[in-house]
């Protein structure tokens, strides 16, 4: 047993290093020759797979979850400490002993091909 907590212990802090590393390279940023800050940077996470589907409403497994919640927005999302606060939704009420939620729409808020 204990054997294999050392193993898991070396595996693990091997990744860590790995993700460290990449984490450093990928953080860089590079400057235009006129020597303002160059936008477009590179957006790099690991994952123990790959996400099998990125339609929030039917993806069934963590991977698929955690890209689908860096390309769409919900009505509620968790801050820091995980609380429920307002993302598309600006409020909601609970009724109907909680059989019932009613979400207020931020104003101004835009499909992806720009309509409202």
């Amino acid at each position: 047993m204990k054997e294999k907590l050392i193993i898991l212990f070396i595996v693990t802090s091997f990744f860590f290093l790995a993700c460290t590393k990449a984490n450093n390279n990928s953080t860089q940023r590079q400057t235009s020759p006129a020597g303002t800050p160059a936008y477009g940077d590179v957006f790099v996470e690991s994952s123990i797979g790959d996400a099998a589907n990125l339609i929030t409403m039917l993806a069934t497994d963590g991977a698929s979850h955690e890209v689908a919640g860096n390309i769409y927005n919900g009505l509620v999302k968790y801050d820091k400490d995980f609380n429920i606060v307002p993302d598309l939704a600006e409020s909601w009420e609970i009724k109907n002993e909680g059989k019932t939620i009613i979400f207020h729409l931020r104003k101004n808020v835009l499909w992806h091909d720009g309509k409202p």
